[in-house]
């Protein structure tokens, strides 16, 4: 019988083969980031030989640099392998976002990385070129789990995004119905009367928005949320509710989409 040639599979290579093997790809982040995919395992290994282009070097499908690839796409031992050999856990990308790879994370809905990036010291307060902090991030998002890793974690839920009517994280969580997030910053002592920078508080943009969960969980009852709605000072500004959360959301899909499209790539 003919012999059959069986060619060897990455997880049969000795790791100093795999060390010169990263260190060939790594300025080549896309075709590094397949070699990763194969196996999990192989992240802690590789993390030395990677740790030069985490900082520096960016992925072609994505313009962002490594330890970002890695947070959106909740690539966690990765990332904790990066910062353990010393990568920077709050570098910036240079685009117009200023995202940190806490942005990325909390943005692309990563809890796992949104933890580990915490355990090594992300700073959940800085902020990006929208002005919002990672927690205004989470709030939009409605993940409970991210809002309550960063709550445990020091970030300030009275912080004001620094643009787009000094919104609180409240704010978002009630306009867009998030119930869950709601609770959690009830229970975390936010404040329903906090407001933003055009007057309105927490619970007369809920009232506004009138998502029923959220309606529920603030006032009890429709009718108590609709003696707020009618009221004069908040009817002249109803008008403006739709207004501000389209204008916020397209920023946030802006944001989403500079993140290599991370909804197409969370399952890689």
């Amino acid at each position: 019988m003919p012999h059959t040639y069986t060619p060897p599979t990455l997880t049969s290579l000795p790791a100093e083969l795999l060390l010169q093997i990263a260190a060939e790809l790594g300025p080549s982040l896309h075709h590094l980031a397949s070699l990763i995919r194969t196996s999990r395992g192989f992240a802690d290994l590789l993390s030395p030989a990677l740790l030069k282009y985490g900082v520096t070097a960016l992925d072609r499908l994505t313009t962002r640099p490594l330890l970002h690839w890695a947070a959106a796409r909740d690539r966690s031992v990765l990332l904790a392998g990066l910062l353990r050999h010393g990568a920077d856990v709050s570098i910036n990308v240079p685009d117009r976002s200023s995202a940190t790879p806490l942005h990325s994370a909390v943005i692309c809905g990563s809890t796992g990385a949104v933890a580990v990036l915490l355990l090594h010291g992300a700073d959940p307060h800085v902020r990006n070129s929208d002005g919002w902090a990672a927690l205004h991030l989470a709030a939009i998002t409605g993940h409970c789990r991210i809002v309550g890793l960063l709550l445990d974690h020091g970030a300030d839920i009275a912080a004001r995004s620094s643009s787009l009517l000094h919104k609180l994280p409240f704010h978002y969580a009630v306009l867009l119905g998030h119930v869950a997030v709601t609770e959690i910053f009830l229970a975390r002592g936010a404040d329903v009367n906090g407001a933003d920078s055009i007057g309105m508080t927490v619970a007369q943009k809920a009232a506004v928005a009138g998502h029923s969960g959220v309606v529920g969980v603030l006032f009890g009852t429709q009718e108590a949320a609709m003696e707020i709605t009618q009221s004069a000072e908040v009817v002249q500004l109803v008008p403006l509710v739709g207004m501000e959360t389209s204008i916020a959301m397209g920023h946030f899909w802006d944001l989403v989409e500079t993140e290599a499209h991370a909804a197409k790539f969370r399952g890689q």
